[in-house]
């Protein structure tokens, strides 16, 4: 696969989004089940080894799995790492 190319395409369908959809809206980037990087998070409401809730504003995205845990956290972007067998959205 050509990331520079997925990148490029994944911009142009963005652009392509009117922006009041966009706005509010969290970024997750997935790296196979292994590591997740949520852009626009504002914070973990439950962290274990087994479940991680992080608030996305307007939901909240959860990961279940084995041997969690947050591997960087910023104002805006947090990083979950470990065996991700679950992601569920609750609005």
């Amino acid at each position: 696969m050509n990331r520079k190319k997925d990148t490029k395409r994944l911009n142009s369908i963005k652009n392509k989004i009117p922006p009041q959809f966009l706005s509010g809206l969290s970024h997750l980037e997935l790296l196979g089940n292994r590591q997740i990087t949520i852009e626009g998070s504002r914070g973990i409401l439950k962290y274990s080894d087994d479940v991680i809730r992080i608030n996305a504003g307007s939901m909240v995205i959860s990961f279940s799995g084995r041997n969690l845990n947050v591997k960087c956290i910023a104002p805006d972007c947090t990083m979950v790492e470990g065996f991700v067998t679950k992601i569920e959205f609750t609005v």
